[in-house]
Formats: structure tokens, sequence, C-alpha cells
């Protein structure tokens, strides 16, 4: 089995040097009590993980030491229809961060059939209804735990598992095979021993006759391994490949590579040759890029061609002529406002309009008077949202 790695892209609001897709927001709703007891017994269980309980749930996190870190969210709403509502809310606004969500609802005897009542199609994607009457918590978050990875995509799921198990290799099969990250396959010779210990991604297909193709990840990216079938002898590997199975951790060795050497006569007689044809590759590189350089200035000068058509969505066009409409109206109505002086030259006579306004005094003093001069607050413990230095992978 060999990979074929390749550069993970996907767009995210920052840019970050991994190979793990931003990690998802969970939201814990704990309807039985006020209690963070339930979303501190997930955060134990998931690695690099946090709990955020504050007045202001909707807050967006933005600390760069919890980018790769998961969010719990713990809320006490008891009445169906805010659970619902806050879910939603909370589903928008971890969207607006690039990120995937999944909500959890806790509830006893005495609600869960109120929840139960509410349609389906009301709450978010990726939600779940718990009654933790007569369970213990740690059983509740494992069973959230273990659910988690069943509506997270595979690569999200790599948030929930700890790095000392991506990194189990099988020292007793492969004991001459060192580990090594998928990104940095290639940075090894051809022939180097080496095993990966990574998800699999997607369920093995024949690409090709006799060769199964199949994606696996890990924290540092993806890569597609493949295995050819070349006789009975491989029959028990080929059928191993097959039982793959989409979210499984494997460990995966790089198949035994064998370096073929040129014969020196050979390198002699066509050394005059290969000498020959780089001069010429060396100027054919220089023309190439002369003449990409040429096409792209032709392009720039020629702005965009007429009979070149552009396509975009319906929906899109609609809005732009609605907001190119209302800004039109606003003109006209600002202009018509300011009587023959129009909108433009309004505008310019507010922006070179002297400021009335001081922040300072002569004395350097803020011209009105502070309220902390006058009252002193303090924040309670409890809504402080403790800054906790994580690392990362």
């Amino acid at each position: 089995m060999c990979p074929k790695t390749k550069p993970t892209q996907r767009q995210a609001p920052r840019k970050i040097d991994s190979g793990l897709p931003l990690a998802p927001w969970i939201l814990i709703n704990n309807s039985v009590d006020v209690s963070t007891v339930y979303a501190d017994a997930v955060c134990s269980l998931i690695p690099h993980s946090s709990v955020y309980w504050g007045p202001d749930l909707m807050t967006p996190v933005n600390k760069p030491q919890e980018y790769h870190a998961i969010t719990i969210w713990a809320n006490s709403s008891t009445a169906p229809g805010e659970v619902v509502d806050t879910a939603r809310t909370f589903q928008v606004r971890a969207l607006s961060q690039g990120c995937n969500t999944a909500c959890v609802n806790l509830c006893n005897d005495a609600t869960f059939q109120d929840f139960q009542a509410v349609n389906a199609d009301d709450w978010p994607v990726n939600h779940l209804t718990i009654n933790v009457d007569g369970a213990p918590v740690e059983e509740i978050s494992k069973k959230i735990v273990k659910w988690l990875f069943t509506v997270l995509s595979v690569r999200e799921t790599l948030h929930l598992i700890p790095i000392s198990e991506m990194l189990e290799i099988d020292p007793v099969v492969y004991k001459d095979y060192k580990y090594c990250a998928l990104k940095d396959a290639c940075k090894h010779r051809k022939d180097a021993k080496l095993q990966f210990v990574a998800l699999i991604a997607s369920k093995p297909e024949l690409t090709e006759p006799n060769t199964l193709t199949w994606k696996v990840v890990d924290r540092s990216g993806e890569a597609r391994f493949y295995f050819n079938y070349r006789g009975p002898a491989c029959q028990h590997t080929w059928d191993w490949v097959l039982g793959l199975r989409p979210g499984d951790r494997k460990v995966l060795p790089r198949m035994p590579m064998v370096a073929l050497h040129e014969p020196i006569g050979r390198k002699i007689l066509l050394s005059p040759l290969r000498a020959t044809g780089a001069t010429i590759r060396g100027v054919g590189h220089v023309t190439m890029g002369l003449g990409r350089g040429v096409h792209w200035f032709g392009d720039k000068i020629s702005v965009r061609r007429s009979e070149k058509q552009k396509f975009i969505p319906e929906a899109d066009w609609l809005k732009a002529e609605e907001e190119k409409k209302k800004r039109k109206d606003e003109k006209k109505t600002y202009a018509s406002s300011r009587g023959s002086k129009g909108w433009i030259s309004a505008r310019k006579e507010i922006l070179n309009r002297e400021r009335d306004f001081r922040i300072f005094n002569e004395k350097g003093e803020k011209t009105w008077k502070s309220v902390e001069d006058d009252t002193t607050s303090s924040v309670a413990p409890s809504l402080v949202d403790e800054k906790v230095e994580k690392e990362f992978c």
C-alpha cells in the first residue's frame, strides 16, 4: 500500500497550519438543573476542549489558543421553544465562524414528553435529546461522545481522539518501520520503511483494473492510498483492504520499494543527449514564461471580452439589483433633502465640517464625567471567561 499525498485545501476564516478542519461547537442544554456537571463530564472525555458558561451564550470565540479546541457551550433553558431558538441561533453563529455544530438537550421524565412533542424539523441538524433520569453522569457523557462520532465527519472526529492514540504504531509486525505523518511522506526516500496511523475517510473502490484506492486522514492532512492485486499471494491483503470502513483507525505500512540503478555504460552513452535536452528544455521554460507573461498582459488590457459569458446564481443577481436600487433611492432622497447642492456636495460639506466633539480638555481630562469615578463594579467569578493555555499537535 502506498500513499498518494496531496495538499489539503479548505476555506476558513483564518489561516491555520494544520490538516485539521475547524473544531465543531457543541451545545449542551441542561433543562434538569442549572449546573454544568454534564458539560464538564463531556469536556473531560474530549482532549483540548473547554466549557463556556456566561450571560451571553452567543459570544463568538476568537481566541487563537482555542481555535483547534472543541468549545462546549453550557445552557440551562427549560422551555422547549426557547431551547429550539437557542439551538438555531447557536447554529447560525457557529456556521458564520466556519464551524460545524452539534446540539444535545438533557431532560428528565417530567419534561421529556414536552421536548418529544416538538416538531423534528424545528430542531437544527445534529440534534440529540436524552432522558437523564436514573442514569449516572459518566454514562450520559460517554453516550454523547459516542453520538458525536456518528454525526461529525471523519476529519472532524480527529478533534475527539487523543493525540497519543493517533501515534500508536505496530512495533511487532512492522518493527523496522518508523512512524510518519501523511504530509511528511514526501520528505523521505521512496525506499524508506514508514508506517502511517490514520483514519479511513472513504470506502475502497476499484479505480483501475486490479487496483483499490481509498482516502485516509490524520492530524497533518489527507492522502490517497492504493493497493494492486498481484496474484493469489496477496489475496489476504486484498480482502483486508476491502473490509476497511470509514472512521476506522488503521496502521498502514508503506510497501517496500527497491531502487533500480542505471548501468554506467548507458549513462555515458546518453549523457550528451541529456545535456542537449536539458539546454533545449531551459530555453523552452524561458520562452514559455515570456509567453505566459504576454498572455497575462493581453488579458489585462482587454479587460473582458464581450462574447465571453459569465454566469452567477439568480438569487445573488436579484439581491445585487435590489441593493443597487436601494442605494440609488437613498442618494435621491438625500440629494433632495439637501436642496440643489446634491448628494456629493452635501457629503463633502459634512466631511469638511469642523469637528466640535472633543474627548479631552486643555488639562488632558475627559470632557465627560466617567461612571467609574462614582461607582465601582466587579464581575462574578462564575461569569469570567478564564483563559487556559492549550497545546496542539
